[in-house]
């Protein structure tokens, strides 16, 4: 049975995509001894903009995360919508302040994208991270569990 690489509504990768492309970046990273960061985001007003503007602007806000994210990601960093109103990430960290103008430059897309909107059509955003260490290597899983608990901890506090 053939199944899509792709989400439908985003056209980002699925999970199943993603874990398979992480599989590789993950050996890469082990070979040339770089660290890759994991990132899950979930939108946290998602419920709130379906019951006031209706699905289709709740579909609209998750295509507009998706292309924000494009936007503020590299080509070579995988991208995935896990489902809902989530996101996953995986990217290589180039550099000791990598995660830091990774967040700068996702905050900054975030706060473009809210300047001509209004109210609860405004894109809130929470993100958990992760990292894997080619000197303390962990399993896909693992990276995944603790960046989903940081992002849910990060969503309700």
């Amino acid at each position: 049975q053939y199944i899509s690489a792709k989400d439908e509504l985003t056209g980002l990768y699925n999970l199943h995509t993603f874990l398979s492309m992480t599989e590789q970046q993950i050996r890469t990273a082990h070979r040339e001894k770089k660290d890759i960061l994991i990132i899950y985001a979930g939108q946290q007003n998602i419920k709130k903009i379906i019951e006031e503007h209706g699905e289709e602007a709740g579909d609209r806000v998750i295509i507009d995360a998706a292309n924000i994210l494009r936007k503020t990601f590299r080509e070579a960093d995988v991208l995935a919508r896990t489902g809902g109103s989530e996101f996953v990430i995986s990217t290589l960290v180039l550099s000791k302040d990598g995660e830091k103008l990774i967040f700068s430059r996702l905050h900054k897309n975030i706060d473009e994208y809210n300047k001509d909107k209004n109210g609860s059509l405004k894109l809130l955003m929470s993100f958990g991270t992760s990292f894997y260490d080619p000197e303390k290597p962990v399993s896909i899983n693992d990276l995944l569990s603790t960046a989903d608990d940081e992002m849910y901890k990060n969503k309700y506090s």
